[in-house]
Parts: structure tokens; C-alpha cells; sequence
């Protein structure tokens, strides 16, 4: 590619060559003529060389034609849209295309601005170096960036004139990096600038600005269609002159050879040119400049003034009429053709094409700095379990004075199912240096484990997001409980990875080792099944019923056949073809102590349960599977030590081989053959439940038993869950206003049939709403609702996404829902909140049967949901409301 180079002689007139001699040799312009600059010497600081000089050795692309101009016409003083002009190199492409006329404005219109049409559009910098030019028509002779013609109209009535719209562009530099030329700007209008490679990156005033080591490099802005000056201009910046001497360009508009507008330091003086259109140009200069400072240096001009302002404030002005010519070339900062290179730093240039107001100056000035959080105290010292401790979070606006108050958002990125945090999010607006206290309660459950908390909270600016946020960090000590209490996670439900990754007890068997893969799949099924051998046939029953159709309480479930892809397809199996339930395709994820679901009537102290994932490819799915038992008892005296068996592995060392060996030895007594006599198989199982999207696009959840005569487990119905086509029916209505003292008292039970029709759903899909009937009281309604299986899992009841033990990956806990830990969601049926600790409600359960307080007492905040199935002073025969 050849680039023209156009020999100085080309300048206007041979005076001027004296005085670029001057500017060559790097002597001030005052040097040469004297103290007030001449036209000469104007004109010799707007003269520019030919860019191609400035880009030598690199292989720029040349524009592309410009588009044709616009022809919407405004209205009022509007004018109508702009061409697009050339897409180009370094090399100019040709002229863009004119903009479409307006039509007149109508007289003693309500007056739009005079001056605020778009322009047609020129060529612009192409941004990688090194590509090959594309053939296409020559550049013009002269060597500028050629822009379309404006399209301006007149004002119509009062309020013509110039306006201001803010900015064009603003470069702050702080995306400045050593992989990128780009520079974005941060006034939105995506007038991106680009600097040379070796221009560097350094530290600005307020985080990064840029230098220009080298002779020839360069940050510029390739010329855009709003690149017109018929309103006036404004340009600013932070600079820091290494050394003063000479003339050193800041900021420049390019007109082909020259310069629609020239800020420039020019020895210790800041200058500010401007080339009118039909007169001489016109200039206004302060002396004052210093090296090694950081100065803001803004200019401005408004079609009958020009302004110089330093650090905000206007420090003179001068009369100069007239309208700045439009250039045909792009903004250059820092440098320019005749290597006029600012020796120094450079950050935060700003550039509007219409005169800003004085405080618009001012505020340029704004420095802004990155806030800081403070906790205090870091460290809350032990706290009792179940109480409040506040912390004082100091929010500190760090931004210079001139700055405008700003907008933070302050939140806590901290989540502990056991703990809450108010505010856990707030927004707050602080002036500049304002700080501002946010005091942060933190409180603990009743429940909750011994130890810290680390606790973590974060503020952001909602001005500047790229800025980063502030972090404070403190810690919420628990202390160790006195006294009779309950330890949710040890005693009533355990997901902690030295159980449920326990390297023995849910791994292959080791011959000869006691423990013996107790907490393997494997195990539970060949105690559960007729015989161990039948274990593996049993199980690829249960998973083959997706595969078919099913009819339970004589309503069809159909299949999900995508079970045999993701599940049985990956199933390893055994040298005999069967199922390898050794390795199967599930993980553990908690064992659950279900003690407040006693019924001494029917012979149990309640429910344990083993919670598993189904996984693919290692990874789990949205498929759980659980084991629900029930705890053998037929006296008071069992019922009483199975609660306190559950609740002494709360004493043991946690995590250690002896709660596990423990746990194992309690477990063992509701999953071994035999376990429940008279039951089939022996076993104590009471349900196998699965709850997946996994298999179709919709949740769905299943249940199986065990067939008293094949022993085998089976599809059965859903308990207390009628099948979802009653939902919002006149049936169900009958049905729950018949029943709705003992729904209310959640002692109900949903049968079978109804009305001499099969009623009890055989499985049900779970939309995340609940149900509802015409005509019914809204107490009965919530509590119908809440008890079914997709009710209890809906977002709409218990504000639960399906799952209440969600499966893990490896190496984490399984989380829980809301609905366990603790949450409130409206009832827009009956115009509450409804408040949910699950967990809570049953740690205050076992605390009442084991320290010996009130158990039908509930937590303060949690719905109370007992189900009394005896009289309340008998506090061990006490009935609990299915949870599923």
C-alpha cells in the first residue's frame, strides 16, 4: 500500500513556514513573534501534516464510498437524517453522502434548536494494523477524513439557537490494557477511540490515563456525522506535562490539512484555536500551566465567545464571533501530524460539539474514587444461639468535592441457611465525602450450630459499575448451646460430606469389614427386597414402570421414556445381565430423622429416610429418589428411645468415626430385613417417592410400595393428594368444605375414592402453583393445599422450586429450600403471610420429648402445623402432618 506524503511546502503561505520552523525545532510560538499571537501564528498551530506521515510502516485500510444521504425531513427546527459516509483506514475513504433538507419550519413554531441536526457521516480509522488495503476508489488528493455535508435547519419561533446535549464522547481510559487498542467511551454514543500500540497505559488522575512515549504515537477517534460544531464546542481534559516547552498538542479536530480547533499547550500557556468559517482565526490563551501537577483544562466556544476554564473554574474569556468550520478528519489527543506530542499524561478527555454550561464544566472536575466499607466490630464475639447481633456497616462516599452525590447499592453476598441478614440489600444516595451507617442485624436460629460465620457485604456505585464494588467483612460467632437442645444438623437431618461421602458406608462392600457399605443403595434394596438375589430385579422393575403406562386407583400415568436413556441405558450391570446395584447411577444426599411423624396407633415413633440423587454421567440430575421408614414401636417406652437415641448423636464428636459408627447402628434398625414383622418382605418401609423434570418437561412425583404378595415394590397412590384434574373443581369443593375442621386441624386423610369415584391421584404433575376450589373457606384451602405432595413443593404455597433437598455435585452439600430453613410467602387467597421453618418446627418437636418443654409449642414466626392424633399431654403420642 502507498501512502501520500505531502511535502510541508503545501502549507498556505510562506510565512507560515517560518513559524512551523518554529513549532519544528520545538520553540514556542511566542518565541517567534512575540507575546500575542497573529494569524501566522494561528494558523501555523491548526496546520497539520499529512496522517500518512504519522502512520508510516503500518498497512491502514482505505474507507469504503459513503452512503447516500437521508431524506426524512425534521419538524420545527429539526433537520433530516445524515448519510453514512465511508468506513475508513488511516487513509481517508471518500466524501460521505449529504444529509436530506428539511422542509421550513413553520412560523411561530414552538422553535427547535437551530443547531442541532445531525451531520452526513465520513470515513473513519480502521482499527487493525497489518490487514491489506481493499481495492476500491482512490482517497481524494487531499488527505483529510472527508464527512458528509451537514443538514442544519433553522429554528422556528422562540427557543432556536444553540443547546447542549451533553457529550459525544468521554474517554476515561480505564479500560486501558496491553491486549486491546481500544478505548471505549463512557458517554454511551460509541465513539470508540483507538491509540497506537506503543502509546502506554499509566496512572491517571483518577485510575488510568494515557502517555505517548514515542514520537509518533497517537490516540485518535475516527470522524463520525455528529462531528459538526454549528452549536459551539466544549473539550476537557486531565493533563500532567511532564516538561513544558514548545507547542504540545492536547485535542484537535482535523480539517484535512489543518484544524477546525486546536487545544494545545504552547510553552507554559494553555491555548485554545478555532478556524472560523469566513474570518480569521481566533484564539484565547492562559499562562499558568505547571509541570508535574494535575491540571483540568477545559475550552469552550459558543458561537460568540471563547472561555478557558482551570480546575472548574472560567478563568477568561474573549469575544469571537462566528461559526467553527466543520472538519473532514478525526479527533487526535495528544498528538498530531507534525508530531506535536504532549509530553506528559493524559486522562478523563471529554468532548461535546455545543457549549456546556459553566457548572457542566465544573463538574468535569469530579474525581471520582472508589468507596470504602468498613465493619465494625469485625468480630461479634460469642452469641447465643436464636438471638440478634448488630453490626455497624460504615458506607463512605471517597469522591472529590466536586463531584454529585451518587447513588450506592449495599447488599450481603452471604447466604447461611441458619442465619438472617437485615438489611441483606438496601440502595442509599451520599454526597462526596458523606459516610453513611447501615446497622445489620444478623440473627441466628434457635437451631444453629456452634461456630462462625464469616460473614461478607458489598456496596457498588449505580453510576459507574466498571468502578468495582467495596467489600467489608465480619464474623458471626455462635456460641456453644447450655442446656437441653437439639442440634438440627446432627440429630435431624444430616447432609454433611463426612456422612453422606463416608468412604466405607457409601462405597462398595469391604469383605470382612463390619460397617459394610451400610449406606449404600445396594444395601437398602437387598434388605428391603424378598432376598438379596432379588434386589437387582426389583429395582429394574420400579425404574421400567416410566417406560409403560401405568393405571393406579384406576387413573393412567403415562410414560416417560426418557428413563431408559438417561438411567437404565448407563446402568452397569453384572457378568449375569442384571442390574450392578453396586454402582448404580444414584448418590447420597442426606439421612433424615422424621421423629415428628410419630403415631403410636400405627405402631411407629415416625420416620427415617435415606435421600438419594439420580445422576447422569456422574453429574445429578433434577431426580430425587427417597427411602421413607418407618421407626418400629409399639410402646411408649420406644417411642421415647428412638428420640433419644436420635438425639444423643448430638453429643458425639462431629465430624468422627464414632457419630458415623452411631448413626450407622440407629439406621440399621429401621433398614434391616426383618425389621417390621408382618409387613411384607419384614421390611419397615413405608414409601418410595420420586419427585423429577429430569425424564419430561414437567415436574412430576411418583410413589411405590411394596406388593404384599410378590414382595416387590409397585406404583401406588399419592397420599393426601387427589388426582390434579379435581384441581379447581365443584368436587373438590364438596369434598374439602365436607371436611374442613379436620383439614384446618391437619388430621385429615384423602381417600381413595370419592362420591363412589376413584379420587386419590396415582401420580401428580407439579406446576408450582397449588389448589383450589370454588366456594371454599381459605383457611381449608391453604391447609388442603399445603399437605398434598405438589402443594407442599410449589412455589405458590411454601415458595419452594419443587425439590426441598436439592441434589449436589461433588464435593458439596445438598442445599435446602426455603420451606425448611425459613420463609414467608403471601396467601392471596386469605390475605396473609405465611411464615415456614420446617426444620425449626421439628427441633422444637424432639426438644419438647427430649429436654421435656411444651412440644406443641411451635417456634415463634412458624406456621403451626401439629397434627394432634392424641390428646396433648400425652406428649409421645404426638401426630405430625405429612411433609413430602
Amino acid at each position: 500500500m502507498s501512502i501520500r506524503l505531502r511535502p510541508l511546502v503545501t502549507v498556505r503561505s510562506s510565512s507560515i513556514l517560518l513559524h512551523l520552523s518554529c513549532v519544528c525545532i520545538g520553540l514556542s510560538l511566542a518565541a517567534c513573534d512575540g507575546d500575542k499571537p497573529t494569524d501566522p501564528d494561528l494558523r501555523a498551530i491548526l496546520d497539520d501534516g499529512d496522517l500518512g506521515a504519522l502512520v508510516q510502516g503500518q498497512a491502514q485500510t482505505k474507507g469504503d464510498p459513503g452512503g447516500a444521504g437521508g431524506a426524512v425531513p425534521g419538524t420545527g427546527g429539526d433537520t433530516g437524517m445524515g448519510g453514512s459516509g465511508g468506513f475508513g483506514g488511516m487513509v481517508p475513504g471518500p466524501v460521505g453522502g449529504k444529509g436530506g433538507a428539511p422542509p421550513p419550519p413553520p412560523k411561530g413554531g414552538s422553535g427547535g434548536s437551530s443547531s442541532c441536526g445531525p451531520s452526513g457521516t465520513g470515513g473513519f480509522f480502521s482499527t487493525d494494523a497489518g490487514m491489506p488495503p481493499p481495492k476500491g476508489p482512490a482517497a481524494p488528493v487531499d488527505g483529510g477524513m472527508p464527512s458528509g455535508d451537514a443538514a442544519v435547519a433553522d429554528g422556528g419561533g422562540a427557543g432556536g439557537g444553540s443547546c447542549f446535549n451533553g457529550p459525544l464522547g468521554f474517554w476515561e481510559f480505564n479500560d486501558c490494557n496491553d491486549f486491546r487498542t481500544q478505548l471505549n467511551d463512557s458517554s454511551f454514543n460509541g465513539n470508540t477511540a483507538f491509540r497506537s500500540i506503543k502509546a502506554s497505559c499509566a496512572a491517571g488522575f483518577a485510575g488510568q490515563g494515557v502517555s505517548l512515549p514515542n514520537l509518533t504515537d497517537l490516540v485518535y477517534v475516527p470522524d463520525q456525522p455528529t462531528f459538526t460544531f454549528g452549536r459551539g464546542v466544549t473539550v476537557a481534559a486531565w493533563i500532567n506535562p511532564r516538561k513544558l516547552g514548545g507547542v504540545q498538542s492536547l485535542f484537535r479536530k482535523r480539517q484535512s490539512l489543518t484544524s477546525s480547533l486546536a487545544l494545545v499547550l504552547n510553552g507554559k500557556q494553555l491555548q485554545f484555536v478555532i478556524d472560523r468559517k469566513g474570518a480569521l482565526p481566533a484564539s484565547i490563551e492562559w499562562k499558568g500551566i505547571k509541570e508535574g501537577t494535575w491540571t483540568h483544562v477545559a475550552a469552550r466556544f459558543d458561537g460568540a465567545s471563547l472561555a478557558l476554564f482551570i480546575n472548574g473554574k472560567l478563568v477568561t474569556e474573549k469575544s469571537a464571533p462566528g461559526t467553527i468550520a466543520d472538519g473532514e478528519g478525526p479527533l487526535l489527543i495528544a498528538n498530531d501530524a507534525f508530531f506535536r506530542r504532549f509530553d506528559g499524561v493524559v486522562d478523563n478527555v471529554w468532548f461535546a460539539t455545543s457549549p456546556a454550561p459553566n457548572d457542566v464544566v465544573a463538574g468535569l472536575t469530579c474525581a471520582p474514587r472508589a468507596p470504602t466499607l468498613v465493619a465494625t466490630p469485625s468480630n461479634s464475639g460469642p452469641v447465643a444461639a436464636g438471638s440478634s447481633f448488630t453490626f455497624d456497616l460504615a458506607l463512605k462516599n471517597n469522591n472529590s468535592s466536586s463531584c454529585a452525590a451518587e447513588s450506592f447499592f449495599f447488599f450481603s453476598n452471604s447466604f447461611f441457611p441458619d442465619i438472617s441478614i437485615n438489611p441483606s440489600f438496601t440502595s442509599l444516595t451520599l454526597g462526596s465525602g458523606e459516610t453513611q451507617h447501615i446497622p445489620v442485624v444478623v440473627t441466628s436460629q434457635s437451631e444453629s450450630e456452634p461456630g462462625e460465620r464469616q460473614l461478607s457485604f458489598q456496596a457498588q456505585s449505580n453510576q459507574r459499575f466498571n468502578d468495582g464494588p467495596a467489600f467489608a467483612n465480619a464474623t458471626l460467632v455462635v456460641a456453644e448451646q447450655t442446656g437441653c437442645h437439639v442440634k438440627t444438623s446432627r440429630e435431624l437431618l444430616i447432609k454433611h460430606l463426612s456422612v453422606v461421602d463416608d468412604p466405607v458406608r457409601t462405597a462398595d462392600e469391604t469383605p470382612g469389614d463390619p460397617r459394610n457399605a451400610q449406606w449404600t443403595f445396594k444395601h437398602l434394596m437387598e434388605q428391603m427386597a424378598p432376598s438379596p438375589e432379588a434386589a437387582p430385579d426389583m429395582v429394574e422393575e420400579m425404574f421400567k414402570t416410566w417406560l409403560t403406562p401405568q393405571m393406579v386407583n384406576d387413573f393412567t400415568i403415562d410414560a416417560r421414556p426418557a428413563m431408559q436413556d438417561l438411567v437404565l441405558q448407563s446402568w452397569p450391570r453384572t457378568a449375569n445381565g442384571k442390574l450392578d446395584l453396586a454402582h448404580p447411577p444414584l448418590q447420597l444426599q442426606a439421612i433424615v430423622n422424621r421423629f415428628d411423624l410419630r403415631n403410636l396407633e400405627e405402631n411407629n415413633a415416625g420416620e427415617g429416610r435415606f435421600v438419594f440423587a439420580v445422576l447422569n454421567q456422574g453429574f445429578p440430575m433434577q431426580f430425587t429418589l427417597i427411602l421413607e421408614y418407618k421407626l418400629p414401636a409399639h410402646t411408649l417406652a420406644e417411642v421415647q428411645t428412638w428420640a433419644n437415641d436420635w438425639h444423643a448423636l448430638g453429643a458425639l464428636p462431629f465430624p468422627s468415626e464414632a457419630y458415623n459408627a452411631a448413626l450407622a447402628d440407629l439406621t440399621e434398625r429401621f433398614v434391616k430385613h426383618g425389621a417390621a414383622p408382618g409387613r411384607p418382605n419384614g421390611s419397615a418401609i413405608n414409601a418410595v417417592r420420586t419427585n423429577e423434570i429430569a425424564l419430561s418437561f414437567e415436574w412430576q412425583l411418583r410413589e411405590f410400595d411394596l406388593d404384599p404378595t410378590t414382595g416387590l415394590l409397585r406404583p401406588t397412590s399419592i397420599k393426601l393428594t387427589p388426582d390434579i384434574g379435581f384441581n379447581n373443581t365443584p368436587a373438590l369443593a364438596d369434598w374439602i368444605n365436607a371436611n374442613q375442621a379436620a383439614i384446618i386441624a391437619e388430621t385429615h386423610d384423602v381417600p381413595a375414592t370419592f362420591n363412589g369415584a376413584p379420587f386419590l391421584g396415582g401420580a401428580v404433575r407439579n406446576d408450582l402453583t397449588g389448589w383450589n376450589a370454588p366456594g371454599v373457606d381459605p383457611e381449608a384451602r391453604f391447609h388442603f393445599s399445603l399437605n398434598t405432595c405438589n402443594g407442599c413443593h410449589s412455589s405458590q404455597e411454601t415458595n419452594t422450586g419443587f425439590l426441598q433437598i436439592s441434589p449436589r455435585f461433588p464435593g458439596t452439600e445438598a442445599f435446602l429450600s426455603g420451606f425448611m430453613t425459613g420463609t414467608s410467602v403471601f396467601d392471596g387467597f386469605s390475605g396473609t403471610i405465611r411464615s415456614f421453618n420446617d426444620l425449626g418446627r421439628r427441633n422444637t418437636d424432639l426438644k419438647g420429648i427430649v429436654c421435656g418443654s411444651d412440644p406443641a409449642v411451635a417456634p415463634k414466626g412458624v406456621a403451626a402445623t401439629s397434627r394432634i392424633a392424641a390428646p396433648s399431654t400425652d406428649k409421645l403420642r404426638h401426630g405430625i402432618r405429612r411433609v413430602h
